[in-house]
């Protein structure tokens, strides 16, 4: 067990630092860029970000997207397209699915949940 222990590659690879940049920008970047940006092609950060991480990078960042989002839309941050174009989305079909996909509930029936959940909370 000390063997592998002391195999462990305590440095950063480029799996750490396409995490941190997802993290970072809160989903809001093109995987295509991230892997120009790190010099690897787009296939091998997929395979080596999934071998590592689980997930695949565009599945990370639309996880952390809709973290950015669902924070915003727990204040009093405008309306939804408001929201729509502050999180990088194309247009609102992408935002509706992304929401639909991760919360199961259309944007504004989560938004009434979370209002729900804030009142029991506060109560």
């Amino acid at each position: 067990m000390l063997d592998k222990i002391h195999k462990i590659d305590p440095e950063p690879d480029i799996v750490d630092y396409a995490v941190e940049a997802i993290l970072h920008k809160k989903g809001i970047l093109s995987i295509g860029h991230l892997s120009d940006d790190l010099c690897i092609s787009s296939r091998q950060l997929r395979r080596r970000f999934t071998e590592k991480v689980g997930i695949s990078p565009k599945m990370c960042a639309r996880i952390k997207r809709f973290n950015y989002v669902s924070n915003l839309s727990s204040g009093d941050f405008g309306t939804w397209m408001d929201k729509v174009h502050s999180c990088g989305y194309y247009d609102q079909a992408h935002f509706i699915r992304d929401i639909s996909d991760f919360s199961g509930r259309s944007p504004t029936e989560y938004r009434h949940y979370q209002q729900r959940i804030a009142q029991v909370i506060g109560a």
